[in-house]
This record gives C-alpha cells, structure tokens and sequence, in this order.
C-alpha cells in the first residue's frame, strides 16, 4: 500500500435495497487473519460473542525451549526447502499482469464437512484441502498441462487464545506438496492430502521460520526484506481463519456474509482463502488475468470444489 496514507482502507458501498457492502484491505503487518476475527467478534460487534474452544494446554517453558532450540538448529533445512521449490505449470510462470479477478463461492455447509472428516479420520483443512486438489486437477487436465503436484504456502498459528486480544501477527508459513493428479479416486485424493498437511504440523524449523521472518520484517531494509520474502517456485497461497458461527451485529445492523482474500507476494499470482461463518464456509479465489483470463474460469474452480465435497460426502457418509 502506498506509504503516504494509513495502511488501511475502507470503502462502503450503498446498494439499492438498503443493504451496504463493506470493503476492508488492511496491511498485513498490523495483525493476521486470527486476530482479525477475534478483534470483529470481540471488540466491534454489539454483543461479544463467547471465546471460541481452545485446544490442549500450552506446552511448559522447559519444553518450548528445547522446542525453539531444535528449531532453530533444523532452520537451515527448513530456508533451504522454503527458498528451492520450482513449480512449473499454468498458474505459475507466465508473468503476472498485476490485474485480478476476485471471487468466492456459493458455500459449503460446515455440518457437512464436520461429517466427512469425521467418518475419514481427517480434519476440516484436511477436506478443504483435498477438495481443492481435485478442483486444481481438473483444472490442469482442462488446460492440457500435465501436473502430478503442485506447492501451496500456507499460515500455521500459534496463536494462544487463552491470552487477552492484541493487534499481532503469530504465525509461521510452511510449504506443501499437494498431489493434483486426476487419476488420484477421491478417498485416496484425501488420505495423501491429510499425510502431507501432518508431516507439515510436525516440521520442526516453524518455530524457526517464525522468528526469522519476524525479525526480518522489523530489522531489514524492505527492499532486503522484500527478496527473502517473495515466493519463488510456489504456484498458490492458501489461508483459512475460521469465523463466528453465531450471526453477529454491528451498530444493529446484522452481518449477512463475510469473505476475505489473501494477499499474494512476488511472482505468486493464485490466493485461496476459506472462511467460516454462520454454518456455512465460503471459499474465496484471488487470482491474475495473466495466469486465468475470465471470471467464469476462475470460478468453475470453485463450482468444482464444492462438487468434490458432494462426491466426498456421498462415498464416506453411513449408509442406512
């Protein structure tokens, strides 16, 4: 964003029938996606909504220091891994032209997704994510480009919600090899996502990561800082933050949707983001004219995320 002005905007929108759209994009160096949902469910609507359930307890401080220090000791491996990727397919190489479609998809009932990470064992990003493999493997045998996997960067938390909300950012990125082979069956297409997404829980060089970008981003000269961060050989970034599930109100007026788009660095030009609210989750698609030429085309992705979990949820449900 442009340094002469606040590294916030907000543009609303009056339409016709008295409803008005909102437009934020804010800087990502004030705070990340968690702490945005905890600032809007915690500090901006009428009625505070209740701390959503925490996880196990934090680890003590004997433990997380052996667990930095042998972070840090792995780092060299996890720059290596970070800085070496070289995919190569239509969604990344074709230089970017810098304009953008912006989409999002109809939705996807949460109640369903809660079934079929169920009955596979799996977790919700596990589903999300296999779906959108099989949505990228049609996608690549539409287009003739022969591709067996694609590398996705992705956001890991570390985010203690038992501490009171402030503006931060506390997370690490790793990067992720997701098969998009279209021979892969459903099933199989969500069990070899869900091994590579746990391998990625137990990389050892997060903690590592984090604190070298942190440092970076304060210390380093942007320009410096800008190189070391741009995403080379990756072909998309993906994010999901998870909403209030109770609708919530501001100045009494109720919020029907939400959505938001992940910012994308250096050559990267394909965002996809996953939001939760009110039972339902709504993927969200950022993507450069250059790398997908239509708004159609940019959502059929979408269209085909939303059928892979139909087919999903068919295969995995109990039947009677």
């Amino acid at each position: 964003m442009p340094e002469e002005i606040p590294p916030w905007e907000v543009l609303l929108v009056a339409r016709d029938d008295g409803r008005y759209n909102v437009l934020l994009r804010i800087h990502h160096a004030i705070a990340d996606g968690v702490t945005l949902v905890r600032l809007c469910v915690e500090a901006l609507v009428d009625t505070p909504l209740p701390p959503p359930p925490v996880g196990p307890p934090p680890p003590t401080p004997f433990v997380r220091f052996a667990f930095i220090m042998w972070s840090m000791l792995m780092l060299p491996f996890g720059i290596i891994k970070l800085m070496t990727n070289t995919d190569k397919n239509c969604l990344h190489g074709p230089p970017l032209s810098g304009n953008k479609v912006m989409t999002w998809s109809k939705g996807m009932p949460l109640s369903v997704l809660r079934q079929v990470k169920n009955n596979a064992s799996t977790t919700i990003n596990d589903v999300l994510m296999s779906c959108l493999s099989a949505a990228l493997a049609k996608h690549f045998a539409h287009r003739k480009d022969d591709v067996q996997g694609v590398t996705v960067v992705v956001p890991v938390s570390f985010h203690d919600l038992r501490k009171p909300l402030v503006l931060t950012n506390m997370f690490s990125i790793a990067t992720v090899k997701i098969p998009v082979g279209k021979a892969l069956a459903p099933n199989a297409r969500l069990k070899a996502v869900k091994e590579v997404l746990d391998t990625t829980k137990k990389d050892p060089t997060l903690w590592a990561v984090h604190w070298v970008v942190k440092s970076a981003s304060e210390l380093l000269p942007a320009s410096v800082a800008s190189l070391l961060f741009n995403s080379h050989g990756l072909t998309l970034a993906a994010s999901n933050v998870p909403g209030p599930q109770q609708e919530i109100t501001i100045w009494g007026d109720k919020v029907e949707d939400i959505m938001f788009w992940v910012p994308n660095r250096g050559p990267v030009g394909v965002g996809v983001s996953f939001f939760s609210y009110k039972g339902m989750v709504k993927v969200g698609l950022n993507v450069d004219l250059a790398l997908i030429p239509s708004k159609a085309e940019a959502q059929q992705l979408l269209v085909d995320m939303e059928e892979e979990l139909r087919i999903l949820h068919g295969r995995l449900l109990p039947q009677a």
